[in-house]
């Protein structure tokens, strides 16, 4: 008798990791929903998922331009829109960052972000690490400034949840992961600047900076990342994953 070979739903992450967004999560997280999260860090699903890739990149190079209108992004938003789909997946991911774009430039004139010059990233950027896990930062843009001749630098992340602004708290946890990033990472721009660490939350236009409580934010992430590690072996796959 030929058994039945179950196609393959998840991929299994090997050592502890996990994305900022992911983590500034889990720490405002109830139980129940922080083991939500370390399930899907750990078994990550083989099936595409929709995410705002292209929208927020399309925003981020509007921003870094600095010299580009916004009627500029409107013309690259109307061709987007009109990008051949080849099934249901491909039209609801194309809705959802043409809807980001479309926030964007709905809220450009009430947006303000500091900083005196914005650039955009290495396509590649580097990792923290917190007690044995691997934390994905990817900002969206490098923040500069300068104070008394000194050169200043942060990190921002975009931001966009359909129907309800970013939780500010978790925010605030990204802007915290954001500072430890700028001080550890952008070092060659600048000196770390809490005010050049934000989330751009393009829902409600917004800019979320690493708060005055980074020590002992960043230390609860250090704490939680701490237990994350010590059970990531134990976490189970969900219902019905084949492996």
């Amino acid at each position: 008798m030929i058994s039945e070979v179950m196609e393959k739903t998840h991929s299994v992450t090997r050592k502890p990791r996990i994305a900022l967004n992911q983590l500034a999560e889990y720490m405002i997280a109830s139980d129940v929903t922080r083991q939500r999260i370390l399930t899907t860090c750990r078994f990550r699903p083989i099936a595409r998922i929709v995410q705002y890739n292209d929208g927020r990149s399309m925003v981020a190079f509007h921003i870094a331009s600095g010299s580009a209108s916004i009627n500029d992004l409107q013309i690259k938003l109307d061709k987007l829109a009109r990008k051949p789909v080849s099934s249901g997946f491909e039209a609801q991911q194309l809705e959802l960052n043409c809807a980001l774009i479309a926030k964007y430039i709905a809220l450009s004139n009430v947006i303000e972000l500091p900083g005196t010059k914005i650039l955009k990233p290495p396509l590649a950027s580097e990792k923290l690490k917190y007690n044995g896990v691997e934390i994905s930062v990817e900002p969206d843009l490098i923040v500069m400034d300068k104070k008394d001749g000194q050169a200043l630098v942060g990190a921002a992340k975009i931001r966009y949840s359909k129907g309800k602004p970013v939780d500010a708290e978790a925010a605030e946890y990204v802007g915290v992961g954001l500072f430890d990033f700028a001080e550890s990472c952008l070092g060659n721009y600048g000196l770390a600047a809490k005010k050049l660490c934000f989330s751009l939350d393009l829902h409600s236009g917004q800019s979320i900076a690493c708060p005055s409580s980074t020590t002992r934010k960043l230390n609860n992430m250090k704490a939680a990342c701490a237990g994350i590690a010590a059970q990531w072996e134990r976490i189970k796959p969900p219902n019905g994953a084949a492996l």
